[in-house]
Parts: C-alpha cells; structure tokens; sequence
C-alpha cells in the first residue's frame, strides 16, 4: 500500500505497521524490510513492540532492543528507540518520524507484557490469550489508580488531507492474431494480453509484480513499456505476494507473477489473500515435467492443488496462445482471486481465434457438462457379492487389492469385459459368470 500510495497515487498519506518481537522473526518481516528501504518508503512507519516474551516461552532477543536498532538500521531504516509506556516520547517520535525523508522508519518500543497488572501478571510467562478470571477486578483498579484526570477532554485535531478519487473500473479487452497452426507459448500469449492492456490502462488499474522471473514470465516488455505500473519484487515471493494484496486494498487490479513452483514459498500469504476477499491474479509459468532438463525443483506440480484450494479461487490452465490471452482478459475483468496457469514449450494454434463471446459462467457450464458425462460412464452397478471386485472408474483403472498382477496393471480394451473373480472391471459387465444375468 506504502508503495502504491507513494508511486502510483502520489499522495501525502503515512501507513502504519505494528510488529511484535516474536514476529520480527519472521522472513517476510525482512523481505518487506529490504523492499521499503530499496524503494525508499519513507511514508511507512514500522512500531516493533519489543515485549520479550512469545505465546509460550521468551523470544529470541529478549529485551535486547539494542540489537534491534542495529538490525534495522542495517535494513536503511531511520530507527528511534523508545519507552512504550512513555506516552509523550513516543508522539514526539511519530512527529520526527513524519519529517523523515527518502527512508522508512522504525520505532523499537520497549514494553512490558501486562504493563501495570500486578506482580503475578506482569511480564511473566503463561498469560498468553488468557483470561484472568478471579483477578480482574484487582487489574482494573491497579490501572484506573494510574489515571491522573479521569475527567480530562483530549482535543482531537483533524488532519489535513487530500481529497483522492479512486480509479474508475475499466473493461480491458484482448485481439489475438494469431495464425492457425502457429507455435506460441501460452507464457509468451500471456505477455501478449497485457501489451494489449496497456493502452487501455489509462486510470493506471492494472500492474504487474514480478520475483525478478520476467523474462521467463514474459511480463518484461510490459515493464519496458508501462515501467510505472511494473514492481521489481526481487527473489521476495512472501513479500510480493503481501504487495499485491496492498495494490487489491488500494482498488488496483495487480497480476503476480513468477514460476509456478515459487509460489508454494508465499502460500500463506495467498491464502490470506484468499480469506480476505482481494482482486488479485496468480501466473504461474513453467508448469508440469515439461520443462525437462531445469530439474524437479523447478516444475510447477502442487500449483493447481494450492490455488483450487482457497475459497472463491478460478483457476485457468490455457492449452494454447488464444486461450490464454482469453484468460487474462477474463481474469482482468473479474473480481476475485484468479490463477493462470502458463507453460514454457511453444504449442500449436488450433484456430486463429475465438468469434462468440466466452465467460467464466460458460466456462463452468462447459466444465459441469463434461463432469456429469464422466460420471454417467463412472456408475457401475453391480451384484453386492462382487462389489469388492469393481471399481469406478472412467478408463483405465488401478487394480483392486486382490488384484494378483500387482500394482500397475491396467486393462488394453475399452471394450466391456466379463467379469471374473480375480480381474476387477470398470465398466457394467454383461454377464458375470458364463451363462447368469448381472441382475443389474
């Protein structure tokens, strides 16, 4: 959001972010560190909470705000130390941190868990997200006793602001011109589709974000061309995916992209991204095995199981260049989160294009239309005595556990078989032993 503020909407607006110790230990913590500091977001204001204890022991740095500071400052970060129950230090740090410029800045705020809760509560382990039952009300009168003026009217000062119109929503259309039977990868088509975008971006909506993979991805010529609405996230998969969920809170419409198989590194963050209801959309190139000689580390394969995973998720595998910039239009113009899935080898155009209208509706009307003929080819009925013996299954089949040619069998024929007692089948038999009716 801090970017897209700064960046995109070039507006005067602070963002806030408060941090615990423990969580500081976490590698998007530093991720976002380095982002902020390289693209110098000095309209962010980090508040690490430093309370030395976790949810069930101390953290790692205790209360060595010390070695905070330095960690931070080594990030580029302009850092203050503070008492977090000094009420006038820390305003006195939150006005020197807004005069700050060309940098991100950090407040390390040294506290004691249950400030002011007596001797038995007060920054000692076991009190995590628990409830203090019988010792309530001694800890609300230990805490009213520290109120100077219980009567005091605090003047609230509204602050100056700039009035900023949201970007309009915008319908972004694709042309493919491709030729029948050309070679096109659905990875390059998806490069395509957003050179296509570009003209039509005039409110700025749409922006790529990219883990320094877009020559792979093919986003780079879009970030040539429209450099203002292309991020460099580096190799930060957790961070960039948390960015483009600022870009989604800030009304734009941002496309994630990198190898299919880095997203499992940021998969909690899509799917908070997910629970949170963001426009976001998902490319993950260089999917399957058929990348070959890369090896196995970089095969995207758990990528379709993640993604139809979250709640509200579409998910998109084009078999070719025109699908595929049929996707990214579709994907633009829906809100929600969306995943494209691309490959790398270049694949034949069965048609030169698509002429009736397509949508997501008729895409599941095409989807459920194929399911129930599957299933109506999967519902064998057979006698209960031989029910062990069948599976149901649609084509080729694993074999039953009694199944004395071991695992991998399969049968040659799709024609219907008979059943036998040791051969299970897929499909309704006929007969079951020479001579009997199946009964079914």
């Amino acid at each position: 959001m801090a970017y897209c503020s700064k960046y995109l909407e070039r507006i005067n607006n602070r963002y806030f972010a408060i941090v615990g110790d423990g969580e500081s230990q976490e590698g998007q913590i530093w991720e976002a560190a380095q982002f902020a500091s390289h693209y110098k977001l000095d309209n962010l204001i980090a508040v690490i909470d430093v309370n030395r204890l976790g949810q069930t022991g101390v953290a790692m740095l205790e209360h060595d705000v010390a070695t905070y500071v330095k960690r931070f400052e080594a990030f580029g970060f302009f850092v203050q130390l503070v008492d977090g129950h000094d009420i006038p230090q820390i305003l006195n740090a939150l006005e020197e941190a807004r005069n700050c410029r060309g940098k991100p800045c950090c407040l390390i705020a040294k506290t004691m868990k249950g400030k002011y809760f007596g001797e038995e509560i007060e920054n000692l382990i076991g009190w995590h997200g628990k409830p203090m039952k019988g010792k309530t009300e001694a800890v609300v009168k230990g805490i009213q006793a520290h109120i100077v003026n219980k009567d005091a009217k605090l003047p609230i000062t509204l602050p100056k602001y700039q009035t900023y119109i949201f970007p309009k929503v915008e319908t972004y259309t694709v042309k493919p011109d491709y030729k029948k039977d050309q070679l096109e990868s659905t990875r390059s088509a998806y490069g395509h589709a957003l050179l296509q975008f570009g003209p039509q971006n005039i409110h700025n909506r749409i922006n790529v974000l990219d883990a320094e993979t877009s020559g792979s991805t093919c986003c780079k010529p879009f970030g040539q061309k429209y450099p203002r609405n292309f991020v460099e996230c580096y190799i930060m998969e957790q961070n960039m995916v948390s960015a483009a969920a600022g870009f989604a809170a800030r009304r734009r419409v941002p496309f994630v992209s990198t190898f299919a198989a880095f997203f499992s590194r940021a998969y909690d963050q899509i799917r908070i991204v997910g629970l949170s209801k963001l426009n976001v959309k998902f490319v993950g190139s260089h999917v399957g095995v058929s990348i070959g000689g890369d090896g196995p580390t970089q095969m995207g394969l758990e990528d379709l199981a993640m993604f139809r995973a979250i709640p509200g998720s579409v998910v998109f595998y084009p078999s070719d260049a025109v699908s595929a910039q049929w996707a990214t239009m579709l994907s633009a113009n829906r809100f929600g989160l969306d995943y494209i899935r691309t490959s790398r080898p270049k694949t034949q155009v069965p048609y030169p294009g698509i002429s009736s209208l397509i949508t997501i509706d008729r895409l599941r009307q095409q989807r459920n239309l194929r399911n129930r003929k599957v299933q109506g080819r999967q519902a064998v009925r057979v006698r209960p005595d031989l029910r062990r013996h069948c599976w149901r299954h649609a084509g080729d089949h694993a074999p039953g556990p009694r199944h004395p040619e071991g695992p991998g069998h399969q049968h040659q024929s799709h024609r219907p078989v008979h059943h036998q007692a040791d051969r299970p089948c897929y499909r309704r038999p006929r007969s079951c032993e020479p001579g009997e009716d199946s009964g079914g």
